[in-house]
């Protein structure tokens, strides 16, 4: 599957079995363009019963700061819907080591640099992939279907079932 039914966004680790399948007696009728459309529908539809999520990248990240200015960038990363994972001191620097959702950080240097008055510094990679909250996908779902001109909720199962 390209895409999945809440945003029509990319679709990962999924795996998909049909235990089930009479095909059409008439061979004109078994080609790829008659069993694509339905197994996309089938998919679809049980991809909708899953529960399925969307994921975000999340970041970790590691600032090194002044032992005064650690409730600062803690508080930043908290503030970003991040986690402090540990803080430890090296000397006079202390290192305040995270994660962020990638989505948080683009004014992540505007912010930093406010708390801190420009001491902190910092470097961020890649972490995992990680759920969305639940208190906020609705809201990130109908962003991104408004944005690609899709209707604001996202359909149900019972929309991928073919009445006979």
């Amino acid at each position: 599957m390209k895409e999945g039914p809440l945003a029509r966004e990319q679709v990962r680790g999924c795996k998909f079995t049909f235990h089930h399948f009479v095909p059409h007696e008439d061979p004109a009728h078994r080609g790829l363009s008659q069993l694509g459309p339905a197994s996309r529908r089938a998919c679809m539809g049980v991809m909708c019963l899953a529960q399925p999520v969307l994921l975000e990248p999340t970041l970790g990240i590691e600032v090194r700061v002044p032992q005064d200015l650690i409730g600062d960038v803690a508080g930043v990363i908290s503030g970003k819907r991040g986690k402090v994972l540990n803080m430890e001191q090296k000397g006079i620097v202390s290192i305040v080591t995270g994660e962020i959702p990638a989505s948080e950080t683009f004014d992540l240097s505007e912010v930093m640099r406010g708390q801190t008055a420009g001491k902190a510094m910092w470097n961020t990679h890649f972490k995992a992939w990680t759920p969305i909250p639940n208190s906020i996908l609705p809201t990130i779902i109908a962003e991104i279907r408004k944005r690609k001109g899709l209707a604001p909720e996202p359909p149900t199962a019972e929309e991928f079932i073919d009445k006979e």
